[in-house]
C-alpha cells in the first residue's frame, strides 16, 4: 500500500514535543506534576524516523499498553475509522509507524504491527483495532554476533564471549550490535554495577535470546525507551559509550539495564479496597529432571542430565519426570548444566496474579515500583513473594485510566494481541525447535 499523503491529517507537521493538541487532552510531559486522580494518556503516531509527528491520537475509543519485565510489551490502540490518523495505520504494510504513549511520568514507545479495520455499514462507519509493540523488539532482530562489533563476516572467531558484572555486559553486547548494524540503538550501563558477574558467549544470536535469561538470574531488568531531541541528554550514556563525547544527535532507542532492588515494603492483597478486579493462577511442576543432548551424531551422540532434587522431592513418586534439552553449539552454544536448568525453569510451578488499581493507589508506577520489582502477594489468606513481571496502563471512554500490575512469570491476564506478540516473538525459538536434531 502506498503511502498516505500528508495533507490526509490536517495537524501541523512539527518536530515532536513542539506541537499543541487542537481538541482532547493536554500532552503529559514526562516529569510534570499529575494533578488528577486518572490521567489520561498522551498517544502520539510519529513519521518512520521520529523527524516529524504525523499527530496526536486524543479521541481513541481505548488504549493500553504493557511493560514488560526483559520481553516485548505489547499494545493495543483502538480508534474510528473516519479519526484523521486511519490512513496512516492503514499504511502499515509498507511504512514503519512509531508510536509514543505517556501516562504521568511514564513512556512507552514502540511501533504498530498490525491493524485490522472491521465495518458492517457504510466507509467510515468502521473501527481500526491496532496491535503495538514495545521497542524491546530490537533485541528479537538483532544479533550478537562472534565478530563483536565488525561487520566483515569473513575471518569471525568461533564465538564473541565476554565476562563482567551483567547489567554491563549486556549494555556492550547491545552497542556492538548496533554499531555493527548501524541502527539508531544504544545501551547504557550503571555507573556502579553491582550485578553479579556473568560469562556469555555469542555465535549470530538473537540478542533476546542471550541476554534475557542471565540478566534475570542476576536480578537486572532492561527497559527500552526512544529518546527524542526535545529530551536532555542521558549522561548515564558515557558509561557504556566512553566515546560519545557530544551526546545524542537524533532519535534513538535507548536501552537501560538496571540492577533490582529488595523492596520489602511493595504488598497488593485481594482484601485492598482498592482493587476493583483481580485474577489469579496456579501451575503444577510439570518435570524435575532434564536430559541433555550434547555433541555426536547417531550412536555417537553424548548426553548429560540436571536433577532438581529439591522438586523431586516436593513432588513425589507421582510428579512427572522429565524433558529434553538440546544444547549443541546450533543452539546458543551453552554448557550442558546451564542448558538443563534452563530448561526445567520453564517447568517449574507458578503462581501469577493481576491487580486493577489506581495509580497512585497505593503506589506510583515509575516511582514507587518498576517491572522487574519483588513484591509480596496475599490472596486467599496465602502469601507469596512474587517478580512483577508486567505492568499495564489501559485507558477507555467508559472506565478512565487504570494501572494493572501482573505478578509471576506467566500473568493471568494475556490478552488477544498478546498472542500476535508471542507469535513474532518465539518464532526463531519453534524452528530451532524443530530443527534440533535427536
Amino acid at each position: 500500500m502506498a503511502s498516505p499523503s500528508s495533507t490526509l491529517y490536517p495537524g501541523p507537521d512539527v518536530y515532536p514535543g513542539t506541537e499543541e493538541p487542537t481538541s482532547g487532552p493536554m500532552p503529559i510531559v514526562a516529569g510534570a506534576a499529575i494533578t488528577t486522580e486518572a490521567p489520561r494518556m498522551s498517544v502520539s503516531l510519529y513519521r518512520s524516523d521520529y523527524t516529524a509527528r504525523l499527530g496526536q491520537v486524543p479521541d481513541y475509543i481505548s488504549c493500553e499498553v504493557s511493560w514488560q519485565y526483559l520481553g516485548v510489551g505489547s499494545g493495543e490502540l483502538v480508534v474510528a475509522e473516519d479519526d484523521p490518523i486511519a490512513p496512516y495505520l492503514l499504511a502499515v504494510d509498507s511504512d514503519v509507524l512509531p508510536i509514543v504513549v505517556t501516562v504521568g511520568d511514564n513512556r512507552w514507545s514502540g511501533r504498530v504491527a498490525h491493524v485490522a479495520l472491521e465495518r458492517s455499514g457504510p466507509p467510515g462507519s468502521g473501527t481500526i483495532t491496532v496491535t503495538l509493540v514495545d521497542d524491546w523488539i530490537w533485541l528479537q532482530r538483532m544479533l550478537a554476533s562472534q565478530n563483536g562489533g565488525l561487520s566483515s563476516v569473513t575471518g569471525m572467531g568461533e564465538f564473541d564471549v565476554r565476562s563482567g558484572p551483567a547489567a554491563t555486559v549486556a549494555a556492550r553486547y547491545i552497542n556492538s550490535a548496533a554499531t555493527r548494524l548501524g541502527v539508531p540503538v544504544c545501551s547504557s550501563a550503571p555507573p556502579v554495577d553491582s550485578s553479579p558477574s556473568v560469562r556469555l558467549k555469542a555465535r549470530m544470536t538473537p540478542l533476546a535470546d542471550l541476554l534475557t535469561d542471565p540478566l534475570k538470574d542476576a536480578g537486572v531488568s532492561l527497559t527500552a525507551q526512544i529518546w527524542l531531541t526535545t529530551d536532555p541528554q542521558p549522561p548515564d550514556l558515557l558509561v557504556a559509550l566512553p566515546d560519545l563525547i557530544t551526546g545524542l544527535t537524533s532519535p534513538t532507542v535507548v536501552f537501560r539495564p538496571q540492577v533490582l532492588a529488595d523492596k520489602p515494603w511493595l504488598q497488593w492483597s485481594d482484601t485492598m479496597a482498592n482493587v476493583g478486579k483481580m485474577n489469579f493462577e496456579g501451575t503444577q511442576p510439570s518435570a524435575y529432571r532434564a536430559i541433555i543432548g550434547l555433541d555426536g551424531t547417531g550412536a555417537a551422540r553424548n548426553y548429560d542430565q540436571v536433577i532438581n532434587a529439591t522438586r523431586r522431592t516436593d513432588v513425589g513418586p507421582f510428579g512427572l519426570p522429565e524433558i529434553y534439552v538440546d544444547a549443541t553449539d546450533s543452539t546458543l552454544g551453552v554448557e550442558s548444566a546451564a542448558a538443563g536448568v534452563l530448561g526445567l525453569a520453564n517447568t517449574r510451578g507458578r503462581a501469577a496474579a493481576s491487580f486493577e488499581v489506581a495509580d497512585a493507589d497505593p503506589f506510583v508506577f515509575g516511582k514507587d515500583y518498576v517491572v522487574g520489582d519483588i513484591a509480596t502477594l496475599k490472596v486467599g489468606g496465602l502469601t507469596w513473594r512474587q517478580r512483577i513481571s508486567k505492568v499495564t496502563a489501559r485507558d477507555d471512554r467508559a472506565d478512565g485510566l487504570v494501572l494493572i500490575p501482573a505478578f509471576g512469570d506467566e500473568a493471568p491476564d494475556v490478552t488477544g494481541n498478546e498472542m500476535m506478540v508471542r507469535a513474532l516473538t518465539g518464532l526463531a525459538e519453534q524452528v530451532r525447535t524443530l530443527q534440533a536434531g535427536r
